[in-house]
């Protein structure tokens, strides 16, 4: 499974992590993912932009 967090203003500009090749779990007393098996370090999304 791959995990993508992005983070985009009210610009539509943002930048975020691709994480590939990950296991997903449910922390459900931190209410957070955990992410398992996290061999490599997440590829940097960087000048992110909405499309209209």
């Amino acid at each position: 499974m791959s995990l993508t967090q992005l983070k985009v203003d009210p610009e539509g500009n943002g930048e975020g992590l691709l994480a590939l090749a990950v296991e997903l779990s449910v922390n459900e007393q931190q209410r957070a993912l955990e992410l398992k098996h996290y061999d490599v370090e997440p590829l940097r999304l960087t000048s992110v932009r909405r499309r209209k």
